[in-house]
């Protein structure tokens, strides 16, 4: 729940970094934007490693 919480934090804070002009209710609205995106692919994807050498 913990790591939960500081990804939370961290895109918070990031939103705020990229959207320096919005407003609270804004970065809040995109915060619960993505935490209600279906999850993607579980596996984990690198990719700097997946282009051009043929890993996947």
């Amino acid at each position: 729940m913990e790591m939960h919480e500081l990804g939370v934090r961290l895109y918070r804070q990031r939103m705020h970094r990229e959207h320096p002009r919005a407003s609270r209710s804004d970065i809040e609205r995109m915060v619960k934007a993505w935490l209600a995106e279906p999850q993607r692919s579980p596996q984990l994807r690198l990719p700097l490693t997946e282009r051009g050498r043929g890993v996947r």
